[in-house]
């Protein structure tokens, strides 16, 4: 599962145990986020802050998880938006979408 990939990502760019922030970007690529290049404003406040220059498998697993988090919300957010503020229940995107 996503459990999973995320550790088989961790182990092909840590070093010594630890995964070093400038391989982040290469990480949440190959953890599926292939959108990253957008430098859009939902973007930026979708990346947690890291508080060393490294982060353990651990702490790696901790921000991959506070991304995702972030990411629906974003999503959320935004179809909401487009969606006259009616907020998004997952029942209601098929719905949704048959009225397409």
């Amino acid at each position: 599962g996503e459990l999973s990939l995320w550790l088989t990502v961790f182990e092909g760019l840590q070093l010594d145990g630890e995964l070093h922030q400038t391989n982040l970007m290469q990480a949440l690529r190959q953890c599926g986020h292939e959108y990253l290049e957008d430098e859009s404003e939902c973007q930026s406040k979708l990346l947690p802050e890291v508080e060393y220059s490294t982060l353990s498998k651990d702490e790696f697993i901790r921000y991959l998880s506070i991304y995702e988090s972030r990411r629906a919300k974003c999503f959320r957010d935004g179809f909401n938006s487009i969606n006259g503020g009616i907020p998004i229940k997952m029942t209601t995107v098929p719905l949704f979408f048959e009225k397409m």
